[in-house]
């Protein structure tokens, strides 16, 4: 991951920002549990050492959030909770707000939150639930965000794959995942997505430049 971290800060730093959101958007630490690694439901997952996997999260993050707060008028964290972690995260990124108070963070415990920049607006989710209805439940859950807007997006993982769909005029972004495949990946033959992390820039009317993250 070393490589990908490298790349964000390169962005972070080469230019002034005045603002900066980071979003963790589930199963950050893979497990729900510390000494035996299963999804919330209890689902057998390929094991990981789970404080090892806090230390790694916990460095990588911090790695962002330093240059972030240097280098913006404001910088935010938004966190929603994963099918694999979702208990896990919420008490990870809770140990975040209490490390970097000049961070505004966010962490509802929910399955779904959005934010705004000017006239653009952004829900995030998970993608394990409700994702054919996200435009919709924006609409619905947020009006006031909906309708101060004019550039609207839908964010979203969960499935390991980049998908990017035009929903009615809302842009619906399925990020994938910079991960080497697992067991579980490789069983069902979930190895042919492209191992990538994305870096989007907005102005406060859209999105202006799109960053494309390779580990090499």
């Amino acid at each position: 991951m070393k490589p990908f971290l490298e790349k964000i800060q390169a962005i972070i730093y080469s230019h002034s920002l005045q603002k900066i959101v980071i979003e963790l958007g589930g199963d950050l630490l893979h497990s729900d549990y510390l000494r035996t690694t299963k999804t919330v439901k209890g689902t057998q997952l390929d094991h990981v050492d789970s404080r090892q996997a806090w230390e790694d999260a916990a460095n990588f993050v911090k790695s962002i959030i330093e240059p972030a707060i240097k280098n913006s008028d404001v910088a935010e964290l938004r966190a929603i909770g994963g099918n694999h972690d979702f208990d896990m995260q919420w008490a990870f990124v809770e140990m975040i707000r209490a490390r970097y108070p000049q961070l505004s963070v966010f962490n509802p415990g929910s399955y779904r939150q959005a934010f705004t920049y000017g006239n653009v607006s952004i829900m995030m989710a998970h993608g394990d639930t409700a994702k054919a209805k996200l435009s919709q439940l924006f609409a619905n859950e947020y009006p006031t965000e909906w309708s101060n807007s004019i550039w609207r997006e839908t964010h979203w993982g969960h499935f390991h794959t980049e998908t990017v769909k035009d929903d009615g005029g809302t842009i619906q972004r399925q990020f994938g995942t910079p991960k080497p495949a697992d067991g579980y990946e490789i069983k069902n033959g979930y190895t042919m997505n492209q191992h990538v992390l994305k870096v989007l820039e907005y102005d406060v009317n859209g999105l202006s430049v799109e960053y494309t993250l390779k580990g090499k």
